[in-house]
């Protein structure tokens, strides 16, 4: 397990330096949306794949073998440094009386690898509560918002102050503000780009990752760039449909940080 963590974390790293140093700031974010998303599947998946190979195949006038030992000295040099912190040395007394029966010791839970599994446990127990959490308080707005229909979304109009939102088809949006008028059609636009293109399922799929992962930041990096990415579609969009895209930039200047962002929620 300790192997597969460190391959996966240097690969999920390589890939994310690949994506900031020369994708990041290039205007094909659909490209760069697959592209995160095809990083965590595969950083993931690639450290669990193996090959077996013939010792005396040469690459490049290279033996297969001494290739290996390269690779995979590092992670055992991780795994036979942690290793004996986590699983305490046996304590084998030997017998020197010929009839005298072995000693049978009680097992001892409160290692310190029994200790950082339970920790690890309770620490994800409460990640996914949290979760949980922000799942009901979506379905709690929903319910408790006035609704009208807009294309393939749906309007959800609340009484609380909140930036506009969007989570899968339902649009969230401050009932004055929108009755009023401040709510223009550029921004209508920005958020129908999230739900058409499935933003929230990107979001829901990251987020289940840090529930596993929890202890890995660059879960964290890779949930920034991929919402940062989804509001670079979202401007495309709007953009796209907007006549006078100085008046759209004033827009999105007007929308303060202190209104209420919701967790899984795609907003401004």
């Amino acid at each position: 397990m300790i192997i597969y963590l460190v391959k996966s974390t240097l690969l999920l790293a390589l890939l994310l330096s690949v994506y900031k140093l020369m994708l990041e700031n290039e205007k094909m974010h659909q490209f760069n949306r697959f592209f995160l998303l095809f990083a965590l599947i595969f950083g993931l998946t690639a450290p669990l794949i193996t090959f077996d190979l013939n010792p005396d195949t040469t690459v490049a006038g290279i033996n297969v073998q001494n290739v290996k030992t390269i690779v995979d000295k590092p992670s055992e040099i991780v795994s036979n440094s942690v290793t004996p912190l986590l699983t305490p040395k046996a304590s084998v007394e030997l017998q020197t009386e010929v009839n005298s029966a072995p000693a049978i010791s009680e097992p001892n839970l409160f290692t310190l690898k029994n200790i950082l599994i339970g920790l690890y446990a309770c620490i994800t127990f409460m990640l996914l509560l949290r979760f949980i959490s922000g799942l009901m308080e979506i379905v709690r707005n929903v319910r408790a918002g006035e609704k009208q229909k807009l294309e393939t979304a749906t309007l959800v109009l609340l009484k609380e102050k909140i930036m506009p939102q969007s989570f899968f088809r339902f649009i969230f949006l401050n009932e004055k503000e929108f009755r009023s008028g401040n709510i223009g059609s550029e921004i209508l636009e920005h958020e129908l780009t999230h739900v058409k293109q499935l933003h929230s399922l990107d979001v829901l799929a990251v987020e289940f990752l840090k529930l596993i992962f929890w202890f890995n930041p660059l879960f964290y990096f890779y949930k920034h760039a991929i919402q940062l990415n989804h509001e670079f579609l979202a401007d495309e969009g709007a953009i796209n449909s907007s006549e006078d895209v100085q008046n759209y930039q004033s827009i999105l200047l007007d929308f303060t940080s202190d209104a209420n962002s919701k967790k899984l929620t795609s907003s401004l």
